[in-house]
């Protein structure tokens, strides 16, 4: 990022301009590049977020509902709690939730299917 890779340009392009000027300011101060919220293994949360809704069609949030935990976030499928996931930033600042992409998978598809049962 910030002209990194050979393709920054093309990445740089498809981001979305609150992005760009974001990466702009970081770089203007030093500080580390912006990555968006990610899984453990690294997989980012919006696109299998977004996977998922597709495949059940469905609505999935991950919320903090008590701001004084910053830790601590709440998996929602359709409005419904499904399970309780940990949160802490990287070296970077960035968010990462404590389950792996599979894990986050394997609760929305057992929220889904116990839905469905009903």
């Amino acid at each position: 990022m910030n002209g990194d890779s050979p393709d920054s340009e093309s990445n740089d392009e498809a981001r979305p301009a609150w992005w760009r000027a974001n990466d702009r300011l970081r770089a203007e101060y030093n500080l580390p590049d912006y990555e968006p919220p990610t899984f453990e293994d690294g997989s980012y949360v919006h696109e299998v977020v977004a996977e998922l809704e597709a495949k059940y069609e469905c609505t999935i949030r991950l919320v903090n509902e008590d701001p004084t935990e910053t830790d601590s976030w709440t998996v929602l499928v359709d409005g419904e709690r499904v399970e309780s996931a940990g949160q802490h930033r990287d070296a970077s600042v960035n968010s990462v939730f404590e389950l792996t992409a599979p894990a986050f998978r394997r609760v929305v598809e057992t929220a889904v299917g116990s839905s469905e049962a009903e």
